[in-house]
């Protein structure tokens, strides 16, 4: 998805799809703008107490919060196939589609891989890769590869440790004969045959 928090307006790719423009009170006053250009954003304005009963409505527990046995029973619960599971907020909130590639890759399973039909090893091995991938990219603030940054117009450097993510054609990074290969027909979907075997 694409749309920015920004501090400064003129940090915006294009100021025109600016769509929100907010003055934040307290301590001290802040100017905050949301670009939005194509217009798939929404916001809500919710009471403090609003909040928890709104986000549980609308989101599954957090990645990075979810205990490893309710994951694996997500995962196990699975009957389909587990990238759009694990893209889907409602489920596992915080996984976009850059990660879930990413994630997989390094847990070594097929983007069409059934969660109900995998190893508990494997569900153990994708909660680790989930971690791993997550708190890297927060720790490199994020991948900008089109138009992301974060509100004070800083570029992510996650990209820089994209292994599979576009990256169809390029050998694998573990070595194997394989090249990355693209899915056909799915969202940007990247994996390696080899290594993400489809069981």
């Amino acid at each position: 998805m694409t749309g920015l928090w920004l501090y400064d307006k003129t940090l915006a790719p294009s100021p025109q799809h600016i769509h929100v423009d907010l003055l934040l009170s307290g301590t001290s006053s802040q100017q905050l703008y949301y670009w939005n250009p194509r217009r798939f954003g929404r916001i809500w304005f919710l009471h403090t107490q609003e909040l928890d009963a709104f986000c549980q409505r609308r989101f599954g527990p957090e990645a990075l919060e979810i205990k490893e046995s309710d994951f694996v029973a997500l995962i196990k619960g699975c009957r389909g196939r587990l990238k759009p599971f694990l893209l889907d907020q409602h489920r596992i909130a915080g996984i976009g589609n850059i990660y879930a590639n990413e994630i997989l890759f390094r847990a070594g399973v097929h983007p069409h891989a059934h969660g109900n039909r995998l190893l508990n090893s494997t569900c153990h091995r994708l909660f680790q890769a989930t971690h791993q991938v997550l708190q890297e990219s927060i720790t490199a603030g994020g991948s900008s590869i089109r138009d992301f940054r974060a509100p004070d117009g800083t570029l992510g450097q996650f990209q820089n440790s994209h292994q599979v993510y576009q990256k169809e054609g390029h050998p694998c990074p573990r070595g194997c004969d394989s090249a990355i290969k693209r899915l056909s027909g799915d969202r940007s979907s990247f994996f390696c045959p080899s290594c993400q075997r489809k069981r």
